[in-house]
C-alpha cells in the first residue's frame, strides 16, 4: 500500500526555479491539505480551479515536490485535444521533411513525442519510447534539429534538417 504524503501546514516547501516558473516557497494551507490527501486517498486526480494568478500551478508545484515526484504540466486551450495529453505527431515537421525528398530515411515515430499524461502515468515507457527514437540513425547529410517540446530532455525531441 501507497503511503500518502504528508501535506504539512506548518512548513514551507521550497520550489526551485524550473521551465517557466521562478524559484518560490510554498505553505499549504487547511483546505488544500485536507483536498490533497483525500485525492491521494481515493488515488483520483484533483481538479484545481481558478482566476489567473490564485497560485493554482504553484499548489501543482509544491504538491509534487512534497510527494517526491516529477511535476509535469501543460498549457491547454480550446483547440486541445485528449490524444495531444497523451502523445503529440509533429506532421508539420514530417511534411517539411517530406518535401525534401528524404524523409522516407527518417521513421515515423521519430516524430512522436511523450504528451504529459504518457509522463505521469507511465514516465519509464516514456523515456524508454524518447530513448529508443533518439537511437534512430540521422540519415546520411542531416543533422539533429532539436524541435520544441515538453519533454525532459530536448535530445527526446528531434528532427533533422540538410
Amino acid at each position: 500500500m501507497n503511503t500518502i504524503p504528508d501535506y504539512m501546514q506548518t512548513q514551507l516547501v521550497h520550489l526551485p526555479p524550473s521551465q517557466n516558473w521562478p524559484a518560490a516557497a510554498h505553505l499549504f494551507d487547511a483546505d488544500q491539505s485536507a483536498a490533497l490527501r483525500a485525492a491521494e486517498a481515493a488515488g483520483r486526480p484533483l481538479l484545481v480551479r481558478g482566476l489567473p494568478g490564485l497560485g493554482k500551478s504553484q499548489l501543482a508545484r509544491a504538491a509534487a515536490a512534497a510527494a517526491g515526484r516529477r511535476f509535469t504540466w501543460a498549457v491547454m486551450d480550446g483547440r486541445t485535444e485528449a490524444q495531444d495529453l497523451q502523445w503529440r505527431f509533429d506532421a508539420v515537421a514530417r511534411l517539411a521533411d517530406a518535401q525534401r525528398k528524404q524523409a522516407s530515411d527518417i521513421p515515423a515515430k521519430t516524430y512522436v513525442s511523450p504528451g504529459p499524461l504518457w509522463a505521469a502515468f507511465n514516465w519509464q515507457g516514456a523515456v524508454a519510447w524518447c530513448n529508443n527514437v533518439a537511437q534512430v540513425p540521422v540519415p546520411a547529410g542531416w543533422t539533429p534539429r532539436p524541435r520544441a517540446c515538453r519533454t525532459p530532455t530536448a535530445r527526446w525531441c528531434c528532427s533533422w534538417t540538410k
